[in-house]
């Protein structure tokens, strides 16, 4: 409902109206133009203010009726037509006020514009507005304008009347379709001609409104054609994919065109929170940006609320929630209007057309997200067009989503399977269907050798690593590759420069001690000393040779480390490190550092086998059980160099611990001493790759295939859920 001052309502209309209007009111107020407005219709008993007047009067009248005229033919809204269209005729008429009533489409006569209306006195509910409602009625249903006097009724109607102080004329709005009433609360005293009048001039101002309500209706019904096309392409796009992605693209995409606003997103719901899946006219929105992010934290809210927000520049009325998270997107992104859509999926339907269950907040499935740039305020038919959109949004993006699960395409291609049921390929099914259960029985009950795979070499058993003792610059490489060797062989010949200089230097300070120890015990033998001087001599004497004592010492440690700086064979073999001359010369080398490795070919070899950590219980559980036959573990194994024959071993020794080894990862490290007939005819390389199977006894078949798949479903996805 619009109040309308006449003046202030003059005003907004621009200064053209507003000056027409106050040139109006200012000669209206005097009763001369009111009986100007019945002489212009041939009335010629109210001519008091003279001639000039009267003509004046008329002109001005037949100019506010023209601007009306005007005004009827723009595309205005209806409540601003109405709002000029009251504000002049009771200008015209020098009335006290006016309204008027606009017919709801429930069927209620709800008051659309107003002037003074609180000063008839029918504000209160009471009988004087129940007979005032039904005089409304009766003026809607006839053809002609109604005028009551004050305190008076209609004479087929005895629950219609005018309990007021005001005569009033009543006229309906619309022709043969009314939509609204135009009320004149008017003075009383006027004689019948005037009233007459009166009568004549508000009916002509109705037929002007109801030109306008007829122009306006068929506006509509051009737009509501036009809107059904749209919709139509619409809703053919829209529903042609059952892909969510594309779905929510074309939500937002083609309801940006069908609602034509500058921007419509659509968020979907993923548990608490909400994913912005779609920005109208962008192939994929980026979710780090700040507008992204701000839109799905406001769709999270409204979401989490469960009701629509339709925000025009004022958020003081919503939640403080919904409130903070939609100042801070109007901040970021400069939107004017923004309304958020809850979309909402449809509940069940039982066998008698009624929902299964009551809606709750987890029927939400997502918000529809529309945003204006150039005005502050969504229109009549925008709203319209907005909840059309958002119910075709929530049916296509529920349908999307359920046919998205992860079962969902095992069922597709399901239903694609109909061919094979077709009587002439039934046959062809059913034998298929038959090897498909015999493969089924065979993985679960036939039994084979459960095997566990390892990869290793083939070392001697007897080798031993040379380490470097202390460090320094190889200066000599006494033993190459391939080279034998005896134990205590000199190997490499290293050289430290600093054991030199510390050598050299306590060598030099035990001569120096030693010269001093001379040069005291002949001063001691001098027979001119006193008793005094022959202590302290000896007592001098007897420091410097705990010095030199030290110093020898040192050197003695030293120089043994000296000696280290020769590294030998610690036994009888070959020298089994690859270019080991070419390598080490001239290179220098810390403490603890790996050089050479010697192995004896000529004793017993092994296999050292790495196995995988997750694989450890299977051979651990067949140790055991082998362990308690007296048997050790079985091997079957391949050498790459003759990977054609198959070998035998057993199993000596299991590594307690894993260890982290390269790009094998956690392994074991398993000993297998294979048998030595099997390798007498093999030229034995130390380190020779090596494939080898652990016999682990017998399981079923499809354990056999798939242990390694159902290890990883117990570990990464049934351990976890």
């Amino acid at each position: 409902m619009s109040t309308v001052p006449l003046h202030e309502a003059a005003a907004t209309r621009g200064p053209t109206l507003a000056r027409a209007a106050e040139e109006t009111t200012a000669s209206a107020q005097r009763e001369a133009g009111a009986s100007a407005a019945a002489s212009a219709d041939g009335d010629g008993t109210g001519a008091e203010g003279g001639a000039v007047a009267v003509a004046n009067a008329r002109q001005e009248i037949r100019a506010l009726v023209a601007e009306v005229a005007r005004i009827a033919k723009t595309d205005v809204d209806a409540t601003e037509f109405f709002e000029v269209l009251l504000s002049r005729t009771v200008a015209a008429l020098a009335a006290s006020g006016g309204a008027v009533w606009r017919l709801r489409d429930d069927g209620v006569l709800a008051l659309e514009v107003q002037i003074n209306y609180r000063q008839t006195g029918l504000v209160e509910d009471g009988p004087p507005q129940q007979r005032h409602t039904r005089l409304l009625r009766k003026a809607l249903a006839q053809d002609k304008g109604l005028i009551v006097a004050p305190h008076s009724g209609v004479e087929d109607d005895e629950a219609a009347g005018n309990d007021t102080e005001h005569l009033l004329i009543l006229t309906r709005l619309g022709g043969e379709q009314p939509q609204a009433v135009l009320e004149i609360f008017q003075r009383p005293g006027a004689g019948p001609v005037t009233q007459r009048g009166y009568l004549r001039f508000v009916d002509q101002m109705g037929e002007i409104a109801t030109d306008f309500l007829k122009s306006r209706r068929l506006r509509q019904y051009e737009d509501r054609q036009a809107l059904w096309s749209q919709l139509n392409d619409f809703t053919r796009a829209l529903h042609r994919s059952l892909d969510p992605r594309r779905t929510a693209y074309t939500i937002a995409t083609e309801g940006r065109r069908l609602l034509e606003c500058e921007r419509v997103s659509l968020a979907v719901r993923q548990g608490r929170r909400c994913r912005i899946a779609a920005v109208s006219n962008q192939d994929s929105p980026d979710r780090r940006s700040n507008v992204v992010t701000s839109l799905a934290r406001l769709a999270e809210r409204v979401v989490a609320a469960g009701e629509p927000v339709w925000f025009s520049g004022d958020a003081r009325h919503l939640p403080p929630q919904v409130e903070e998270a939609i100042d801070a997107h109007v901040d970021l992104s400069h939107a004017k209007a923004v309304a958020v859509l809850p979309l909402v999926r449809e509940p069940e339907v039982g066998s008698h057309g009624t929902p299964r269950c009551e809606m709750t907040r987890r029927d939400v499935i997502g918000a529809l997200l529309i945003e204006r740039f150039d005005e502050a305020r969504f229109g009549e038919g925008l709203t319209q067009r907005a909840e059309l959109l958002r119910d075709h949004a929530a049916v296509a993006l529920s349908n999307a989503l359920d046919h998205h699960g992860p079962l969902m395409p095992l069922v597709r291609w399901l239903g694609r399977t109909r061919l094979l049921t077709v009587a002439r390929n039934l046959p062809r099914t059913l034998l298929a269907a038959a090897a498909v259960a015999t493969l089924l029985v065979a993985l679960f009950f036939l039994p084979a050798d459960f095997q566990l795979e390892a990869r290793g070499t083939l070392e001697p058993t007897l080798r031993r690593e040379v380490f470097v003792q202390e460090g320094g610059l190889v200066t000599e490489v006494l033993a190459d590759h391939g080279q034998f060797v005896t134990a205590g062989a000199p190997l490499v010949q290293l050289q430290s420069r600093d054991l030199d200089v510390q050598i050299t230097g306590l060598n030099g300070q035990r001569q120096t001690t030693e010269q001093q120890m001379a040069a005291v015990s002949r001063q001691r033998n001098n027979p001119q000393l006193s008793a005094d001087e022959r202590d302290r001599l000896a007592g001098e004497l007897k420091e410097l040779r705990e010095t030199f004592d030290s110093l020898t010492l040192q050197i003695d440690l030293l120089e043994t480390k000296q000696q280290l700086l020769t590294l030998t064979s610690p036994i009888d073999g070959e020298v089994v490190t690859w270019d080991a001359r070419r390598r080490l010369l001239r290179r220098p080398v810390e403490k603890g550092q790996l050089l050479l490795t010697v192995a004896d070919p000529r004793g017993p070899w092994e296999l050292e086998l790495k196995m995988r950590e997750d694989r450890m219980g299977h051979v651990g559980r067949a140790a055991a059980a082998a362990g308690k036959r007296g048997e050790p573990l079985a091997v079957e194994y391949i050498l790459a160099t003759e990977p054609g024959r198959s070998r035998a071993g057993k199993v000596t020794h299991i590594q307690s611990a894993a260890e982290l080894r390269g790009q094998d990862g956690n392994t074991v490290l398993i000993r297998v001493a294979p048998q030595r007939a099997d390798l007498a005819d093999v030229e034995l390389r130390p380190g020779a790759s090596v494939t080898a199977k652990i016999d682990c006894g017998r399981r079923s078949l499809g354990y056999v295939w798939f242990h390694d798949v159902l290890a990883f479903l117990n570990s990464r996805v049934l351990f976890r859920l």
